[in-house]
């Protein structure tokens, strides 16, 4: 992204943005918000930026199933509702499936043998070859989107989880439809139809 392209995102002056790139200007809390806005930085990251810049965090963490969160969960609860009868999900930062309503269900059953048993992780499940890939018609640009994403996450502050799940998002990419793998890459583990269950 150009710094102009940045700075008209941001709405600010691209002088005064180049100020801050080379640290010339210290920007304000404000500022560092509008450019995190603009270069769509997770909120987690966000705090990070704000410490840096010698600013007190904005955001905090609360797992959902938190007794403070249980109106924010009747609230996410109540919208997911309202998306039937179309899949609805909630999803944690490293794309574990939280939440879903019955179409989600419906919808997956059409195209999984049988249910993922325990935890889903959405991103694998989209990408493994015995999952839902083989159903996606525009399955390249489709791949290239959403790697492009977890790679944006995974730029952050260190998080093994996310960086390990960007490489196996890499390999699966690697991996045919029918599943199998070119021998230089190697799928992880959980390309086999039988592993979905286990592990997706």
């Amino acid at each position: 992204m150009s710094q102009l392209d940045l700075a008209l995102d941001a709405d600010v002056s691209s002088r005064h943005l180049s100020f801050v790139e080379t640290g010339r200007a210290q920007p304000s809390r404000e500022m560092v918000l509008r450019l995190a806005e603009a270069l769509e930085v997770p909120l987690r990251e966000r705090n990070a930026l704000l410490l840096a810049a010698g600013y007190a965090p904005l955001y905090r963490e609360t797992g959902l199933g938190a007794p403070e969160m249980v109106d924010a969960r009747h609230a996410v609860e109540f919208i997911l509702a309202k998306q039937e009868p179309y899949p609805a999900i909630v999803v944690d930062r490293h794309w574990n499936l939280l939440l879903a309503n019955p179409a989600t269900h419906r919808f997956f059953a059409l195209f999984l043998p049988s249910p993922p048993a325990g935890p889903v992780n959405v991103m694998r499940l989209i990408f493994d070859p015995a999952g839902v890939r083989p159903f996606v018609e525009n399955w390249e640009e489709v791949a290239r989107h959403l790697v492009e994403r977890v790679h944006r996450e995974a730029a952050g502050p260190p998080d093994k989880t996310t960086r390990a799940l960007l490489e196996d998002l890499l390999a699966y990419r690697a991996c045919r439809a029918d599943g199998a793998c070119p021998s230089s890459t190697g799928c992880p583990r959980r390309c086999s139809a039988s592993s979905i269950a286990r592990t997706t």
